[in-house]
């Protein structure tokens, strides 16, 4: 019986080591496994081509997720309420358009120095879908494709608490208005924030 203990106790120790290695232990001052937290988010955005457009306010709020395997790699997703659109000059005057979209953004991120940095800088890409909701114009198409990338750093403010700041450029694939002769594409430039617990 005193072998199967003294065979339980090596095991156990040899399982943490292993764990350690690979920094996938759960302690809280070793690398996360799976963070989310709230996000937001302000910017720019345009439709279409940028000549002619004038800047309009923008943001978005939401949740972000990662999940984290080995040093350097995270992958995630977010769920954001983003309030985009447009405005330029026209003959008519300053024409404004405004769509509000449920984004989720697929995330591969790679994240620069080691797991126990305070500060880490990231470097991302993935696609991104947007779902139009209500009180959106009723021409925009109802959903729209395209690819997120950004660059930003992550800040460790307590164990497995971290500060995000990231800023992020949206190309969109699809015409936004498919009943127009014209091809008008999303465009959008947001400057986000937010708070990762890890877990």
């Amino acid at each position: 019986m005193r072998s199967m203990y003294h065979l339980a106790f090596l095991l156990t120790l040899l399982s943490g080591d292993l764990s350690a290695q690979n920094g996938y232990t759960f302690y809280s001052e070793t690398p996360m496994h799976f963070s989310a937290g709230p996000c937001m988010g302000v910017g720019h955005s345009f439709i279409g081509r940028s000549t002619g457009t004038t800047f309009i306010p923008t943001w978005n709020a939401g949740i972000s997720t990662s999940y984290f395997r080995g040093k350097h790699m995270a992958y995630g997703f977010d769920l954001r309420y983003s309030e985009e659109g447009s405005r330029m000059n026209s003959e008519n005057g300053l024409l404004e358009k405004n769509i509000h979209y449920l984004r989720v953004p697929v995330k591969i991120t790679y994240l620069f120095g080691d797991p126990h940095d305070d500060l880490r800088l990231k470097l991302g890409a993935g696609p991104c879908v947007g779902f139009k909701l209500t009180g959106s114009e009723n021409e925009a198409r109802n959903t729209d494709l395209g690819i997120v990338s950004m660059v930003g750093a992550d800040y460790k403010l307590l164990n497995d608490v971290w500060l995000d700041l990231d800023v992020h450029y949206y190309r969109g694939f699809n015409d936004v208005y498919p009943s127009t002769s014209r091809s008008d594409m999303n465009n959008s430039l947001f400057l986000n924030f937010g708070a990762n617990f890890g877990f």
